[in-house]
């Protein structure tokens, strides 16, 4: 599938009107970075060719991507810096509460299904205004809660587990 990435066939068809929905993977982690990179730069170039579109990117994993010990590429910092003024939101799922620090200023929420890593709790704090403490006993004796934290007024609340029925 590695050549979905790197083709034509996303713009052409987004500008053809036939995109709603565009999955891009690599089966082979020595290329996965520069995939990524491929994907972000062709919604950039979709959006272009479509400036009514609307997209949201989900990056699963995101920390390796945007580890806090390496610089963000220059396509993450693109998202980051110019994504939402663009129409196109991203979300960073993620096993790690840290992410690149050149970015951190873009995060506007944060949800956490199961607590970050005691060691990650200090840089929680420093970084986002997120004490994890108070949610410890309600995310373990609550399965599939979750906690819902805005970033930009500090404030954090629990959630209760989403009904699938």
């Amino acid at each position: 599938m590695d050549w979905m990435h790197r083709s034509n066939i996303p713009k052409q068809l987004a500008e053809a009107g036939l995109l709603e929905k565009y999955v891009s993977y690599d089966e082979h982690p020595e290329g996965l970075e520069e995939t990524m990179d491929d994907t972000i730069n062709s919604i950039f170039e979709m959006k272009d060719a479509n400036p009514e579109m609307k997209c949201t990117i989900v990056i699963d994993d995101a920390q390796v991507f945007l580890s806090s010990r390496k610089q963000a590429s220059d396509a993450f910092r693109r998202l980051a810096l110019l994504g939402r003024s663009r129409e196109i939101n991203a979300i960073y799922a993620s096993h790690a509460l840290v992410l690149n620090k050149s970015l951190e200023g873009q995060v506007d929420s944060l949800f956490f299904f199961t607590l970050p890593a005691k060691v990650h709790w200090k840089a929680g704090e420093e970084r986002y205004g997120f004490n994890p403490e108070p949610h410890l006993e309600t995310l373990r004796s609550t399965p599939y809660s979750f906690v819902a934290f805005d970033v930009r007024s500090g404030t954090g609340r629990m959630m209760n587990p989403i009904n699938l029925d």
